[in-house]
């Protein structure tokens, strides 16, 4: 049981204002104010937009998962042993996502956004370098879950052709190339592909990221070194985003 907040004497008022406001110290709750041992709770590793459909080998916290499209819904982060102050978010991706996290234990399923939108990663998380700080820390309750729904906004599914001996890459059917410039180091201005790893017909490659190579269009690219396998014109291809959260804060007493 918790001990009673020691400003206060457990009534939740401040009695610096004779009463009249919620105590400080415990902000109203009665409680002795729990500073905590520091913890940390991860999702993932998992992967969207993969070569093909694999189970999470650690379900509780969808680690290896992985889903061959753009979105994955219902991923689970399990709280356990005691409740848990968030505090801060960290992401590590291949590409940016967006996402909308919940609290599963709050009865209605607390959406910490809109309930119809996905945040940018990197409007909501940090680095393990520069977590981001959370404005005012959340309290999730002893033995629920964090529940996400993530979507890759980079990666893609889809066939090519290939030819044995050559860089070039040809698209056929499925997502296009993507295009669109990478948002910030190590390649600002690039494609957002290059230097990234592509399976192809269950072979990783490496896209280059040379100037004036890699991806050159929608429908072509150039890989950064010459195709092994077998010439095909229907090779599945995937450009896949592995992706990571944590939260950081303290395991409370109580």
């Amino acid at each position: 049981m918790a001990r009673a907040c020691s400003t206060c004497r457990g009534n939740g008022l401040d009695p610096y204002t004779g009463n009249s406001a919620p105590c400080q110290m415990c902000e109203g709750t009665g409680k002795q104010f729990d500073p905590g041992r520091f913890f940390i709770y991860e999702m993932g590793p998992f992967i969207l937009n993969a070569p093909a459909q694999v189970n999470a080998t650690f379900p509780q916290y969808f680690v290896g998962a992985a889903q061959n499209g753009s979105t994955l819904n219902g991923v689970t982060c399990q709280i356990t042993g005691s409740p848990f102050r968030w505090m801060f978010s960290m992401a590590k991706s291949t590409f940016p996502f967006t996402v909308q996290l919940k609290d599963a234990g709050s009865g209605s399923g607390r959406s910490f956004c809109p309930q119809q939108l996905q945040i940018h990663s990197r409007n909501l998380f940090g680095t393990s370098e520069n977590p981001m700080p959370l404005p005012t820390p959340y309290v999730f309750d002893i033995n629920v879950q964090i529940t996400a729904d993530f979507t890759d906004l980079a990666g893609g599914v889809g066939v090519c052709s290939v030819t044995n001996g050559s860089p070039n890459v040809t698209w056929i059917s499925g997502s296009l190339f993507n295009t669109a410039s990478s948002p910030g180091p190590p390649y600002p201005g690039l494609p957002i592909w290059n230097g990234a790893q592509i399976s192809i017909a269950g072979v990783n490659y490496v896209i280059s990221n040379a100037l004036g190579s890699g991806v050159t269009s929608q429908t072509t690219l150039v890989l950064a070194a010459n195709y092994a396998g077998a010439t095909s014109a229907v090779a599945p291809f995937s450009v896949s985003n592995s992706i990571r959260v944590a939260f950081m804060g303290v395991e409370l007493s109580s």
